[in-house]
């Protein structure tokens, strides 16, 4: 029987024969309270997705030429001999992009021990928390030149992000016009001597862990991107230089496919704000996007849970094309993470793409009725809010007002509530408990950064639902 006869002998179900079983199976209920899913972001799912639905969507075909990405590891010891053999051990594991916690790198030598073994040609590496990137980045140079190392063949990233870090930190480094001009010098720096290295990562991770929605994670992001992008092509940076060594850096959560929506819209966005600023090269377009786990969702009870949460997360941001995937140890809720969790970490990565075969088909969500309504929908929304802060004077300006804090929070609140009232399922916490469990007294802060914010400007905590 050939393919095309196969369902022949069955008459289409309009969307109205649907509608009329699902009111019958209602029986008198209402349609909106009992299958219209009202999101925390303001978007109303239905139940069910049909070909019509997609009509009208302007679909962006995605640029992305495979759907591979770098297994990453972050490395948040402070110990610098330490962090060089946790990464090491990582190496071994598949792991091949580890991110390093560089507030403790002051020197040269803390540099060489650091790096201490790993093949800049064949290991991508990430900097951040340093406590000057212009410094970081003219060290790091002088490193690979030392080494006799091409630096054309030497990729990861610097963490260039001082507007939201001083969301954790409570103040600036230094003065606007400074910033930028750092941020220029370290461009220009990266262009001339490793140029595949990326300077600017826009940290959105933040506001997902402090509670945000998936709206304001993403509009917010975009928002401190635009104002490096002006701030930077002001000072003489072509905007495709820019947009070339720009990261996302984004927390996936357990919202399966709405976190596959998230960053879909991300580059349609991103695609948006980058064509008003007239770039000489496509290149420009090629966001670099960045996952992480969300420390939000993570549990201290019932931890082994949290394997499941980050299995799922790393799945949504695969499917829906992120450069690079970092999942974290299950138990980094509660404690420093041991080798143990560390390898069952890189090994969910390592089964999606060797068993699992994620990297092997480039956006296969596309076309889906549900994800196509879902990213179209994130994207009106994020976008609203991206033209709040832009009336309101951009990113800077907000967060020196607290407006930007003020928001996320209401939305933390209301989150923390529908977790309090069941609303929200957190399997085991409020949902099959184990009621034997018992927690050391003494818990660990998951929340890595600086210390002693100075309040210059509202900072934003990383926090927890349960």
């Amino acid at each position: 029987m050939k393919s095309d006869k196969l369902f022949s002998e069955f008459p289409p179900v309009s969307t109205e024969q649907w509608e009329e079983v699902i009111m019958a199976d209602l029986k008198g209920g209402d349609y909106e309270k009992k299958l219209i899913w009202k999101t925390i972001e303001g978007i109303d799912v239905k139940p069910y997705y049909r070909a019509e639905n997609i009509k009208d969507l302007n679909i962006e075909p995605t640029t992305k030429k495979d759907n591979n990405w770098d297994i990453r590891q972050d490395i948040f010891e402070s110990d610098i001999k330490l962090a060089n053999q946790i990464a090491l051990e990582g190496l071994k594991r598949g792991v091949n992009s580890i991110g390093f916690d560089a507030s403790k790198v002051q020197s040269d030598k803390d540099l060489e021990v650091l790096l201490n073994g790993i093949d800049l040609t064949k290991v991508k590496v990430n900097f951040f928390f340093a406590t000057c990137f212009l410094e970081l980045t003219k060290r790091f140079i002088a490193y690979v030149k030392a080494k006799s190392i091409d630096g054309t063949k030497v990729y990861g990233s610097m963490n260039f992000d001082p507007y939201i870090y001083s969301l954790y930190s409570g103040k600036l480094c230094c003065s606007d016009d400074e910033i930028a001009e750092q941020g220029a010098q370290i461009i220009n720096l990266i262009k001339e001597n490793i140029p595949n290295f990326d300077a600017v990562t826009v940290n959105g991770h933040l506001f997902n862990n402090a509670g945000a929605s998936i709206v304001q994670e993403l509009a917010y992001t975009l928002s401190a991107a635009n104002e490096y992008l002006a701030n930077l092509t002001a000072k003489g940076i072509p905007a495709h230089s820019v947009g070339y060594r720009t990261v996302f850096a984004f927390a996936t959560g357990s919202n399966y496919f709405m976190e596959i929506a998230k960053i879909r819209a991300a580059r349609i966005l991103w695609k948006k704000i980058m064509q008003e600023y007239n770039p000489k090269c496509d290149s420009a377009y090629d966001l670099f996007i960045a996952t992480e786990s969300s420390f939000y969702n993570k549990t201290i009870y019932d931890p082994y849970v949290n394997m499941l949460r980050t299995t799922t997360e790393s799945m949504s941001a695969a499917i829906a094309g992120a450069d690079s995937i970092s999942v974290y140890p299950f138990d980094c809720a509660f404690k420093e993470s041991d080798d143990f969790s560390r390898r069952i970490a890189s090994n969910q990565q390592v089964l999606l793409k060797e068993e699992s075969h994620l990297d092997k088909v480039v956006d296969p969500s596309a076309g889906s009725y549900y994800i196509e309504n879902l990213t179209s929908s994130i994207v009106s929304h994020a976008w609203d809010i991206f033209k709040q802060i832009e009336e309101k004077g951009g990113f800077l300006k907000a967060i020196k007002e607290g407006y930007i804090q003020d928001e996320v929070n209401k939305t933390a609140q209301k989150r923390s509530k529908e977790v309090a009232m069941r609303k929200t399922t957190i399997l085991g916490t409020n949902q099959y408990p184990n009621q034997n469990e018992e927690m050391s007294s003494k818990i660990e802060s998951i929340c890595h950064g600086y210390e002693n914010p100075a309040n210059e400007i509202k900072t934003l905590n990383c926090d927890r639902l349960a």
